[in-house]
């Protein structure tokens, strides 16, 4: 299948223009390390020259849903794309352009695919329609954690006529669970040798298994100094996370990406640069932010001293690395990462009890003034635990709202409708309420 490399080579040369900015941004601070946005930008800018070289270097192209983290792909010189993360790449390069997306959104539309499946998923979809992407080797998805993934990638299947290996996620996380998912990895490796004609080097996959250990090891570091009050983290930092591990676990510039975050929050803590000059509201958007509209995080902050401190999508939750003394233990680390720890695909698989308990025990440990869910069309998954999440969140007296969204669609609800909401919560619910607890705390 012959394809254009115009939007990569774009994409590419997008990065390259946006680094001085953010550079100069940040000397304007007064930060001395890296700016966080500037190393991502650069890590997604070598990904994409990665990606536009493989072809002719005859490197095997490998499509990957999210949840299916790419160590294994790294260990087997293979080049990923993680779906989702490619289709963001658009906004997060020219965030001023909302609409960047619907191209690939109603090219998807017209091709057939129903409106309401995710838009991050018709994106990838557009995109191979439109080839804009190098054809895949094979195709690999996880069941967790949502319906309209699992239907995108027979979908992808079906257009570019790739070999499609679907890792079967259960229903729990104990013992019994953890062997199963651990066998789905070993048949997941046999269908990946299968495919090149490789076996794997299980020494060259303990190396970057342990380079994925550093960097969930700086991304812990970082959730903990955002615990701190101020938060030493910008809001807009949020999804580096979710977008790095997600295309770049085990890759040092994954690595990188979290030590710069990790360093740039030490900077602030010991030096007492405050994101804003005075931290009024500590708020838990727990799930992710409107991806075309991000600046609105900066108004947050600085009209109403609003700080994102946490969010679903940045949320780790493990506390152990992946122990890497042998196959098996590799294996079994790998099958306890995807099945407890990786977000969204932790929240969109098994009982609701795992997103509302995460979305209680975060807004506690990062001392969170209140929740808001940007409710995005595409994770129908999640719907159904709202009112559970109200009634558990009304009992623990934080306050909590939802609105409707789409995250890569500004068609569907206008920046003016939900901004409008989000600011009559801060102004009617949350502030107000604040106050009541600080004028309890003088009597």
């Amino acid at each position: 299948m012959k394809w254009n490399p115009e939007k990569i080579k774009k994409l590419i040369d997008g990065s390259k223009e946006v680094v001085p900015r953010l550079e100069a941004m940040q000397k304007a601070k007064g930060i001395n390390a890296e700016n966080p946005s500037v190393t991502v930008t650069k890590a997604f800018c070598q990904y994409l020259e990665d990606i536009l070289k493989a072809p002719e270097e005859g490197k095997p192209i490998v499509y990957q849903q999210y949840s299916v983290w790419p160590e294994l792909l790294y260990a087997f010189d293979l080049q990923p794309i993680c779906m989702e993360a490619t289709s963001g790449l658009t906004l997060a390069i020219n965030p001023m352009n909302p609409k960047g997306l619907a191209e690939y959104i109603d090219i998807a539309e017209d091709g057939g695919i129903p409106r309401d499946i995710c838009s991050v998923n018709k994106v990838g979809i557009g995109e191979i329609l439109l080839k804009t992407l190098p054809p895949p080797k094979f195709v690999l998805c996880h069941t967790q954690a949502c319906d309209s993934g699992r239907s995108t990638f027979q979908v992808i299947q079906d257009i570019t006529g790739a070999p499609l290996f679907f890792l079967d996620s259960p229903y729990g996380e104990g013992e019994e669970e953890i062997a199963y998912m651990a066998r789905q990895i070993k048949a997941m490796i046999s269908f990946i040798e299968e495919q090149t004609g490789r076996k794997l080097d299980w020494d060259r996959a303990k190396e970057v298994i342990e380079e994925s250990n550093r960097m969930v090891e700086y991304w812990l570091e970082w959730n903990e100094l955002r615990k701190l009050i101020p938060c030493p983290a910008e809001s807009m930092q949020g999804g580096i996370t979710f977008v790095t591990s997600a295309a770049l676990s085990g890759h040092p510039q994954g690595t990188a990406v979290m030590k710069a975050l990790r360093d740039e929050a030490i900077e602030r803590v010991e030096r007492g640069l405050r994101v804003v000059p005075e931290e009024k509201i500590r708020a838990s958007w727990f799930h992710m932010h409107v991806l075309w509209d991000l600046s609105y995080l900066n108004y947050l902050q600085e009209q109403y001293g609003a700080v994102s401190v946490i969010q679903l999508v940045s949320y780790y939750a493990a506390n152990r690395p992946i122990d890497t003394s042998s196959p098996e233990r590799m294996i079994r680390g790998l099958a306890e990462r995807y099945l407890v720890s990786l977000p969204m695909a932790r929240q969109g698989r098994g009982a609701a009890d795992i997103w509302v308990d995460d979305l209680l025990y975060t807004a506690k440990e990062w001392k969170a003034d209140c929740i808001i869910i940007a409710s995005h069309n595409g994770c129908k998954y999640l719907k159904a635990s709202y009112a559970m999440a109200r009634d558990e969140c009304h009992k623990a007296g934080i306050p909590i709202m939802m609105f409707d969204v789409d995250m890569e669609d500004p068609r569907v609800v206008s920046e003016e409708s939900y901004r409008k909401k989000v600011e009559d919560f801060l102004n009617l619910i949350v502030l107000p309420a604040k106050d009541r607890q600080a004028r309890a705390g003088k009597e």
